[in-house]
C-alpha cells in the first residue's frame, strides 16, 4: 500500500528527497487515501516543452534553454489513465507560455538590483547610483523569482508550482508531481554554445520580449567537414566567451557601431522599441551588445556568422548550423565564389 496526498485545492508543502522539483500537493484539509498498485499510476513526458528565458546573473542577462520533463502520479481513471495525454500536454504548454516562457527571470532578493511593478509595468534597476544595467517593460515580460540568484533547481521549483496550480484549476486528481529541466550537455569539446538574449520588435508572438533568450548549439562545416576550431572561434573570440544581447540597428538609441560586432568597451548602450504588448527600454554595457545588420532571428544570425567566418577563409565553403533551442534553428551555406 502507498499513502498518497489527495488534492482538492493547491497549497505548496515540501519536496521529496533526492528528486529535484518533486513535491506533494497538499491542500488545507486533506485526507489520506491508501491506493493499491492496481489503481495508482504514473505518466511521464520526457520533453513536453521548452523554456527559452533570460536569467539574471552578476554579468547581466544570460540566454538559457531548458527541456521540460514531467512525471504525474495519481489514481487511474476508467480507461486506465492517470490523465489524458493530449489534455495534459495542452495544460502544461499553456501554463508555461502564460507564466514563465520567453521572459526575463529576475531574482528579487538580489543585493544590488531591485524589481518594481507599477500599473502593469516592470522596472529592474540598481539600488545605488551606479547604473550598469536597467530594464523597463511590460510586467508580462518579467518573472519574479524569490531568491538572491537563480539556478536550474530554483527554476524547477517555480515550474512545479505553476503546473501544480494549472492541474488543480483543471480539476485533475494528481497526487504527486515531479518536474526536471534539462540543458543539452554534450561530451566536452563536442560542440560550442552561444548564449544570447534578444527581442524581435515586429514579432506578434512572445519573441518580441526583450531579454528573453536562448542557449544555442553552433556547428560549423568547412569544405563539408566539421570544424571545431571555427566553432571555438565564434564562442571564445568573436563573443569573448560571454553571453551577449542581439540588437537591431533601429533598436539602438544613440550612435551605432560597426554591424556584426560587439559594441565599444567602457560605454553604455540604450536599447528601446515598441511592441503591441508595450514599450521596452534597457541599458547595458555596449561590449555585451552584438549589433546585427537588420534582424535578430536565428536565420539572420546564422547568416551573419557564416559571413564572419568566410572573411577568415574566403576560398572555403562555409556552413553554419545554429540551433535555437534543442531541435530547430537556422542554416547558412556560403560557397567560395560568394562575397563575404
Amino acid at each position: 500500500m502507498h499513502k498518497c496526498l489527495v488534492p482538492t485545492a493547491p497549497q505548496r508543502r515540501g519536496f521529496g528527497a533526492g528528486a529535484p522539483g518533486f513535491i506533494f500537493l497538499v491542500f488545507g484539509d486533506y485526507s489520506l487515501s491508501e491506493l493499491t498498485h492496481q489503481h495508482d499510476g504514473t505518466l511521464f513526458i520526457d520533453q513536453v516543452d521548452l523554456l527559452d528565458v533570460g536569467i539574471w546573473t552578476e554579468h547581466g542577462p544570460l540566454g538559457s534553454t531548458f527541456a521540460v520533463k514531467v512525471q504525474l502520479t495519481g489514481p487511474l481513471d476508467h480507461m486506465g489513465f492517470v490523465c489524458d495525454f493530449s489534455q495534459t500536454k495542452t495544460i502544461i504548454k499553456t501554463a508555461l507560455k502564460t507564466h514563465i516562457d520567453h521572459r526575463f527571470l529576475a531574482p528579487i532578493k538580489d543585493p544590488h538590483y531591485s524589481l518594481t511593478m507599477h500599473e502593469a509595468r516592470a522596472s529592474w534597476h540598481r539600488r545605488d547610483a551606479a547604473s550598469t544595467y536597467a530594464f523597463t517593460g511590460p510586467a508580462t515580460a518579467v518573472y519574479a523569482v524569490d531568491a538572491s540568484h537563480i539556478t536550474s533547481a530554483i527554476i524547477e521549483d517555480e515550474v512545479t508550482m505553476i503546473l501544480a496550480r494549472a492541474f488543480a484549476e483543471a480539476q485533475l486528481t494528481i497526487t504527486a508531481l515531479q518536474v526536471s529541466l534539462r540543458e543539452e550537455s554534450p561530451p566536452p569539446g563536442d560542440a560550442s554554445y552561444l548564449r544570447y538574449t534578444h527581442g524581435i520588435s515586429a514579432h506578434q508572438g512572445l519573441c518580441h520580449r526583450m531579454w528573453h533568450g536562448h542557449r544555442s548549439k553552433v556547428l560549423v562545416m568547412r569544405n563539408h567537414e566539421r570544424s571545431p576550431a571555427l566553432e571555438r572561434y565564434l564562442q571564445a573570440e568573436l563573443f569573448a566567451g560571454q553571453g551577449f544581447h542581439l540588437a537591431e540597428p533601429d533598436q539602438i538609441k544613440g550612435q551605432l557601431w560597426q554591424p556584426a560586432t560587439l559594441g565599444p568597451p567602457q560605454q553604455s548602450c540604450t536599447i528601446a522599441y515598441a511592441t503591441p504588448e508595450g514599450t521596452y527600454e534597457a541599458v547595458m554595457p555596449a561590449q555585451q551588445v552584438f549589433l546585427m545588420d537588420q534582424h535578430t532571428s536565428v536565420e539572420a544570425l546564422a547568416w551573419t556568422l557564416a559571413r564572419k567566418l568566410q572573411v577568415l577563409d574566403p576560398l572555403a565553403t562555409i556552413e553554419v548550423r545554429l540551433y535555437e533551442g534543442l531541435a530547430k534553428g537556422g542554416i547558412c551555406r556560403l560557397g567560395p565564389t560568394q562575397s563575404a
